[in-house]
């Protein structure tokens, strides 16, 4: 999917709406301030500013599970790829825990700062003469760090529009090796998809424009991940590119439920690992990374707004694959689920 410029032009214009919006109000009533409303799904990290010295807490779970493989937009068996590939991958899941916190410096400029914990399990049926094996890989540690500033451009009681920046701190290991014992990767190099961090220092700009009318709530989100260099490997992962466009309605006011369409384009990893060996399975080769992808997700919020937890949420999403096209052969993705819990204080 590519990020047109009309699409950039529909979030200006929105913009624009949201000035005139502006007009009567400069900042937010803290009573009906989108903070003590917060109707964002799970999914989302980035909605609204806070507050001067307010914070924010959360814990999120993401997991994500894939099953078979696909070449493109089809379907690819395990046999065709042990043509090529000494194994294949069969069932994969990805989990993150992550923490972020959030703090308002003033009423328009938030920091926020998130570290994660990873976990990753893959199935692989391997080659071995005529016989084919069943092989399994684990790897989990603490990922990759990001630290961002928020500045809402326009803030009030309906909407808000947001620019930020940010950076990603390559905390996450990179460089992990299967045991001596593994039977595919004995005290070498794990292949890029079980690694815990990318290596790199990244560029996170972003844009974000949400608006507010009576119960519903509306919200497109462009946000980029920039790659300049390589790490110490000497590769690097491709630029990313995320759309986000959800809107909620507010039905009680204690509970809300969300439509949240994703669509990414994401590149091909660049130059490569060459204590990989590229035949050995389709995640050791840097070619078959990246492609396009449209997911849609179906998110509840609940806030316990009359109890000693006012302060509390818990959202929740469900997230499904609409459209896959992959680079080379990848592993096809089934479904994800988003768990996140905010604490403001």
């Amino acid at each position: 999917m590519k990020i047109s410029i009309f699409q950039i032009l529909l979030l200006l214009g929105l913009s624009i709406e949201a000035q005139n919006d502006s007009l009567d109000s400069e900042v937010c009533n803290l009573n009906k301030c989108f903070c003590n409303n917060d109707l964002t799904p799970a999914g989302v990290m980035i909605s609204h500013v806070h507050d001067k010295n307010e914070w924010m807490m959360s814990y999120r779970f993401m997991q994500m599970n894939m099953n078979g493989n696909q070449m493109g937009i089809k379907n690819i068996d395990t046999k065709t790829i042990l043509k090529e590939y000494t194994s294949a991958p069969q069932i994969m899941q990805m989990n993150m825990h992550m923490l972020m916190l959030m703090f308002g410096l003033n009423d328009k400029i938030t920091i926020m700062g998130m570290m994660d914990y990873n976990s990753n399990y893959m199935e692989m049926q391997m080659k071995m003469g005529d016989l084919v094996h069943p092989h399994s890989m684990k790897t989990a540690g603490i990922g990759d760090t990001k630290i961002n500033a928020l500045y809402a451009v326009i803030k009030n009681e309906s909407s808000q529009l947001i620019l930020s920046t940010g950076i990603n701190l390559p905390t996450g290991a990179y460089n992990l090796k299967g045991s001596a014992l593994d039977m595919m990767y004995p005290s070498s190099r794990l292949p890029y998809n079980m690694q815990l961090g990318k290596g790199t220092f990244d560029f996170l700009p972003g844009l974000t424009y949400m608006h507010k009318k009576n119960k519903f709530v509306i919200s497109s989100q462009l946000n980029s991940t920039v790659r300049f260099i390589n790490n110490r490997l000497a590769y690097r992962y491709g630029n990313d590119f995320n759309l986000n466009t959800w809107c909620a309605y507010n039905w009680l006011p204690f509970i809300s439920n969300s439509i949240r369409i994703e669509g990414i384009q994401s590149a091909i990893i660049k130059s490569s690992d060459q204590s990989l060996n590229k035949l050995s399975e389709p995640g050791s080769n840097s070619i078959n990374y990246g492609g396009h992808y449209l997911n849609m997700y179906l998110g509840t919020v609940i806030q316990f707004k009359k109890s000693t937890l006012n302060k509390f949420r818990v959202s929740v999403e469900y997230g499904l694959p609409v459209y896959q096209n992959v680079n080379g052969i990848q592993m096809t993705t089934k479904n994800s689920l988003i768990i996140n819990t905010t604490l403001t204080f």
